[in-house]
């Protein structure tokens, strides 16, 4: 299992869709609303339902580092309109998007087992839509 980054096609994302179990927690971000940094804490706060929600980046990585209240086997992210994604905070944006690529996708893929009691690694991937 290897958890990664990937871009996609519309097509792509219909067959992905077509996959999604009731085990799949399976998110689907729209950048057009989406544009600063509050409103993607406040949006992943509300849609993972954060125990509490994360006023910083950094709390942010604390519960996307955990979601184990969710009970989901496999965590499947979709950003759509990508260019407006963080489109006023295009420094956050950046931030956001290396923590996906140097936390929380490793995390998942091996860095749980270390690091959490009985941790497993789990799919945990992020598609953007071209």
């Amino acid at each position: 299992m290897k958890n990664k980054i990937r871009k996609i096609n519309r097509k792509k994302l219909e067959k992905i869709k077509n996959k999604i179990s009731s085990d799949d927690l399976f998110l689907e971000l729209d950048g057009n609303d989406l544009q600063t940094i509050d409103d993607y804490l406040d949006f992943m706060g509300t849609k993972l339902n954060f125990p509490v929600k994360g006023k910083s980046i950094d709390g942010y990585l604390d519960w996307m580092t955990d979601l184990q209240w969710l009970k989901k086997k496999r965590y499947i992210l979709v950003i759509e309109n990508f260019n407006q994604f963080l489109l006023r905070d295009p420094a956050k944006k950046k931030i956001i998007m290396d923590t996906f690529e140097e936390v929380v996708l490793p995390w998942w893929e091996k860095d749980i087992k270390k690091h959490m009691v009985g941790g497993k690694p789990q799919p945990f991937n992020l598609y953007i839509v071209e």
